[in-house]
């Protein structure tokens, strides 16, 4: 059986639009333990082990698993979790996720249906989700 995953992956990434990367991004703000992966290399994980401020340019960087100091909001682009990914959907509407005969179901705003399609987990159609929600309902 293959083990559920939690975090959408760099090919679901690189396969949205730039633009809608870069809205959905816009407001994220990095946390220790994020995963993500740098724009000028997108074939490697990283992840984040705490954020530091640099005084000399004056924003906020993060320090990757290897103790790189990274411009992160310049240069990275993030792999959500799921329920990162769920929180940042109940930014733009309410939301309910049921699970129903080995597939998922998003309710949004009381209403409105996504479901998932065969093969879809719950981190591909929550990506889904993100990306309509970014679309049809912003902030």
């Amino acid at each position: 059986m293959k083990a559920p995953r939690d975090r959408i992956s760099i090919e679901e990434v690189l396969s949205t639009e730039p633009e809608l990367i870069e809205k959905i991004t816009e407001f994220h703000d990095a946390s220790a333990g994020e995963f993500f992966f740098m724009k000028d290399a997108p074939d490697k994980v990283h992840y984040i082990t705490e954020e530091v401020y640099d005084e000399a340019e004056g924003f906020w960087k993060v320090r990757n698993e290897n103790e790189e100091i990274i411009d992160y909001y310049g240069n990275a682009v993030p792999l959500f979790s799921s329920t990162a990914m769920m929180d940042i959907i109940r930014q733009h509407c309410r939301l309910e996720v049921r699970s129903f005969k080995g597939g998922w179901l998003v309710i949004l705003e009381g209403s409105e249906l996504m479901q998932s399609e065969e093969g879809d987990d719950l981190v591909s159609l929550l990506w889904k989700v993100m990306k309509k929600v970014h679309l049809d309902y912003p902030i």
